[in-house]
């Protein structure tokens, strides 16, 4: 303990000096007492931490799907029970079955185009069905189950999916460098499925972009590891494009026509939106260069006065604009990885209804990575994930109604 003691000086004079007591020996002896107390439990509450971090850790990684079949039916197409694409009669009955390594919830959905028409659900368990009867109408749908344990408060939870591909209308296999646009075409006027199989497809300025011009199309791979559209050198259009106009001019002329904002677009999407329930997924889209002049230079998909399509487990990857989906209106973007982009991966308006969840966007953008650019109304944006971009989520002019959850 130190005190301070007044004493005078020789000159008669008030000086102060410094003296420690008796006590204090005794004193810093319990103060190390304290001290070597405190740090240990520091350590042991940082180790308990630490243990406790790791259970966490354990229990929150991402249940995997590790079997997965279909039975029942009148299929064709199908090669093994796992076969995750196949055609069906009408009012076939068909049992989907699917096993996590851990228990887990079950989410199932039947999907057409992006409207979900019929879902399931079961809870803790390893193992799950959903038996599904196929509608009297010649069209396609996907079936779809997630799996997932821990949904956190805030941020993106980790789950594990699988899609299946089931039409009552006509399916087309194509192998690497067979000719996707005359297997789009003819296809009969209620669509169907044009399914690539696992390989490379070199494509170039002639030979793009892919267009799907009708409703009711699917245009799936194998996975985004496995099935790979690569352009052989720099395009002046999108790779795919969904739009009535095949041509670039009037493509172009379409996109900057009226209306121009969700609120005059909406009322009028059944009229103006000649174009629903198109389906591309299980591709990677590879580009040439990073380079880009203009909205419609470079594009990994774009398209315009489209409605109810559904983009799912894509990865686009080195060219200059991931995405340009203009005059579009409720859509699902999901489970995809947009990644090394001169530009925006993501970047046009507007666009309405739009559900984009579980993707991630990295190693791109130009001053915004995503861009709801003017006048884009009742968008959910969640469970997404922004790393290493240049610029963050951009919501721009008059866009309302939008719901941002990560």
């Amino acid at each position: 303990m130190l005190v301070l003691v007044k004493k005078k000086n020789k000159e008669g004079k008030d000086t102060v000096e410094n003296k420690k007591t008796s006590s204090s020996s005794s004193a810093g002896s319990s103060r190390i007492k304290y001290t070597s107390f405190f740090i240990a439990c520091f350590v042991i509450g940082i180790i308990l931490i630490t243990g406790l971090s790791g259970v966490v850790s354990v229990s929150a990684a991402a249940p995997s799907i590790t079997d997965w079949s279909s039975t029942g039916g009148n299929p064709t197409n199908k090669d093994n029970p796992q076969d995750l694409i196949y055609k069906v009669q009408p009012e076939d009955t068909i049992t989907f079955t699917v096993t996590a390594n851990e228990t887990c919830n079950f989410t199932w959905k039947v999907m057409l185009g992006a409207n979900t028409t019929q879902t399931y659900t079961k809870n803790n368990t390893k193992t799950s069905s959903f038996t599904w009867q196929v509608p009297n109408e010649a069209s396609t749908w996907d079936i779809e189950v997630e799996t997932s344990s821990y949904k956190p408060v805030l941020g993106p939870y980790e789950q594990d999916h699988k899609i299946w591909t089931i039409t009552a209308s006509q399916l087309i296999e194509l192998y690497p460098e067979e000719d996707i646009q005359s297997a789009i075409d003819s296809l009969p006027e209620e669509g169907g499925v044009v399914e690539l199989k696992e390989g490379t497809w070199h494509l170039n300025n002639s030979m793009t972009p892919i267009v799907i011009d009708r409703s009711g199309i699917t245009l799936r791979g194998q996975g985004k590891n496995k099935t790979t559209l690569s352009l052989t050198e720099h395009i002046y259009h999108g790779l795919i494009r969904i739009s009535v106009y095949r041509g670039d001019q009037a493509f172009e002329n379409a996109v900057h026509s009226e209306p121009k904002s969700c609120g005059a677009l909406e009322p009028q999407a059944d009229e103006l939106c000649n174009i629903s329930n198109v389906v591309i997924e299980d591709i990677h889209l590879h580009g040439f260069d990073l380079e880009f002049s203009s909205y419609f230079d470079n594009v990994g998909i774009q398209g315009v006065f489209f409605k109810d399509a559904k983009f799912s487990d894509l990865w686009i990857d080195h060219i200059g604009v991931g995405l340009q989906l203009r005059k579009s209106v409720n859509g699902t973007f999901q489970y995809s990885l947009v990644e090394h982009t001169g530009g925006a991966f993501w970047d046009f308006g507007p666009f309405c209804g739009y559900t984009i969840h579980h993707n991630m966007f990295r190693n791109g953008g130009s001053g915004y990575a995503v861009k709801f650019n003017g006048a884009c109304w009742h968008n959910i944006f969640t469970n997404n994930v922004m790393k290493d971009v240049t610029g963050q989520l951009e919501i721009y002019g008059t866009s309302n109604y939008n719901k941002i959850t990560n």
